[in-house]
């Protein structure tokens, strides 16, 4: 655990500065809205990472396990942040594949439909369904219990509770999921109806624009099947 930790959260920190100094240095284009989506999921993934090593994986193999067990808030703080975080993670691969669609659907329209404004709107989509999942979990009760390592971990106490909350996590991923699908299976039959035009015109800008739009696309799938 520690080990990825200590090569993966570099990596994330490199990835985040990257795409800051991105959005920094640009005003305008295709692909800005996509890196600032791009870039809340990556400090939500950052997040995740941190929360799974310090307030699982740790307390679970014995370690500060006084600090840990002084209040069940804190394990049940793990667990409404994971479950805050997994929400956060399919809402971001929803946007991301909403933005690639409009990219390659409307692509005259897409700066005004990816306006600063719209896509601080998007970023807030991203969040505020996470946050309410996340504090819907301090209505339940939860207990700590033994882990097979000789460490503690927060469990549900309520099982009727557990069932319930789990029931519209895996209904609400599943609705995102088969979105997510539709949504590139039409951004594919775009793109190659696109491809066949800009083939026909050979227009250099319009090819170096499609191969920007093409290496983003890769990004979105990519995210999308790691999510």
């Amino acid at each position: 655990g520690a080990g990825i930790v200590v090569i993966t959260l570099p990596m994330y920190i490199i990835v985040i500065a990257l795409l800051l100094s991105s959005i920094t240095g640009q005003t305008g284009g295709t692909s800005l809205s996509f890196y600032r989506i791009y870039l809340i999921g990556g400090v939500v993934d950052m997040a995740s990472l941190l929360n799974n090593h310090l307030l699982c994986i740790l307390p679970a193999h014995g370690y500060y396990l006084d600090f840990y067990l002084s209040s069940i808030f804190i394990g049940q703080t793990y667990i409404a942040i994971a479950w805050g975080i997994r929400c956060a993670q399919v809402t971001t691969g929803t946007i991301l594949a909403l933005n690639r669609l409009t990219a390659v659907v409307f692509p005259t329209k897409f700066s005004q439909l990816w306006s600063s404004r719209n896509c601080m709107v998007a970023n807030i989509v991203q969040l505020v369904p996470a946050i309410c999942m996340g504090s819907f979990i301090y209505t339940s009760t939860f207990e700590y219990e033994v882990t097979w390592q000789g460490g503690k971990s927060c469990e549900f106490e309520d099982p009727e509770f557990e069932r319930m909350y789990f029931s519209i996590a895996s209904t609400i991923h599943t609705i995102f999921v088969f979105y997510i699908v539709i949504n590139y299976g039409l951004v594919f039959r775009s793109f190659r109806k696109q491809i066949k035009q800009v083939l026909q015109l050979r227009n250099s800008s319009s090819i170096e624009k499609r191969r920007q739009e093409n290496r983003l696309l890769y990004i979105s799938i990519v995210i999308f099947v790691l999510e």
